[in-house]
């Protein structure tokens, strides 16, 4: 997937983990090592699930209140 892109101009490339087989083989391990856990933590009540939608401060904020803290500026987005 070597190329130009026509933006900008600049090379275009494939990273090796950007390739089908190595995103299918990190969702298989995930099927297998990952979700199990989750479901785990899930059934003993200990699971919260957010949306990550929208702008930084406002996931920022949500997963503060999920976890029960304060708001805080999300670094870079700070008014000062």
């Amino acid at each position: 997937m070597a190329g130009t892109c026509e933006v900008c101009g600049g090379e275009l490339y494939q990273r090796d983990d950007d390739r089908e087989a190595t995103v299918r083989r990190r969702l298989k391990v995930y099927r297998s090592e990952t979700a199990p856990v989750v479901d785990h933590y899930q059934a003993l009540g200990l699971v919260t699930t957010i949306s990550a939608l929208g702008q930084v401060q406002e996931v920022l904020d949500r997963a503060l209140a999920a976890i029960g803290q304060g708001q805080v500026d999300a670094p870079g987005t700070s008014s000062c």
